[in-house]
């Protein structure tokens, strides 16, 4: 529920930086509004205001008054977009204030601890989600641990030196993104259970949200890439979504991992 409450008010908040612009818009734009007609395959373009003494005015603009025909135009579409945006803040508002975030974990969390254990609650709670997972113990993957050289800021040691970037930074914002390395996954293929292991299974302390993000740092190599395709389907066959669910990252001998890009991946997990 957090993560929906954080939408709900990103919502409001973008609606009202919207109405600011609009409104900053309005107070520099000349008064009245624009008239287009068509005649004889030709577009005319009129003014239409009202003078200091309250004279109708209506004067044509020529096409070298581009500036003020495009404000004009600017001006009478926000004019009805506004009460729009009103209409649904007015509406975001009062939602976000009605609206009963988190009030069906409380009632459980409310019941003694014999009622609890008698009841599966609707939700898990986000607390209970993170300490399960601090607790939780795993075998990482066997596979040619010889490989794992680099040693990260955590003290871990992972396969590559992208890897440790990409784990580097992960930790830096670990009050909020914890993260294991080459944590088990079973998904299915074909019909039957098999085990992959994710370079990185993120989980967000704030939403209880997991995101797998997979590395790739060899797609110089056609088998390496064929092997990589293969995954990217079996995430996408159970219904776990690229930039959703799964984060990816390809590097090549001639174009290296960016830092700026890993760091904006890593922004946009903690929205």
């Amino acid at each position: 529920m957090q993560l929906f409450q954080k939408q709900v008010r990103k919502q409001i908040k973008e609606t009202r930086d919207l109405l600011d612009r609009i409104q900053r818009f309005q107070k520099t734009v000349p008064k009245g509004s624009l008239i287009i007609t068509h005649k004889q395959k030709k577009i005319y373009y009129k003014w239409q205001y009202h003078d200091e003494n309250l004279k109708y005015i209506r004067k044509y603009l020529s096409k070298k008054e581009e500036k003020q025909i495009q404000l004009l135009a600017q001006k009478g579409y926000y004019e009805k977009v506004e009460p729009i945006l009103q209409k649904n803040l007015k509406l975001l508002e009062n939602f976000e204030k009605a609206y009963c975030y988190d009030k069906e974990m409380q009632i459980y969390e409310s019941m003694t601890e014999d009622r609890q254990s008698l009841v599966i609650p609707l939700e898990e709670n986000c607390i209970r989600r993170i300490q399960a997972w601090k607790q939780e113990t795993y075998e990482p993957c066997n596979k040619y641990p010889e490989a794992l050289r680099y040693e990260t800021n955590a003290g871990e040691y992972v396969r590559s030196k992208s890897e440790v970037i990409i784990a580097n930074l992960l930790h830096m914002e670990a009050d909020q993104l914890l993260y294991k390395y080459e944590r088990p996954l079973i998904l299915k293929y074909n019909g039957r259970d098999i085990l992959i292991y994710p370079d990185f299974t993120i989980i967000n302390t704030q939403t209880g949200k997991l995101t797998y993000w997979e590395h790739a740092g060899l797609m110089s190599n056609p088998e390496y890439v064929s092997d990589f395709v293969w995954k990217n389907n079996l995430y996408y066959e159970n219904h776990l979504l690229l930039g959703t669910d799964v984060l990816f990252t390809f590097e090549t001998e001639d174009h290296p991992l960016e830092i700026r890009m890993i760091k904006n991946m890593i922004l946009n997990l903690l929205t």
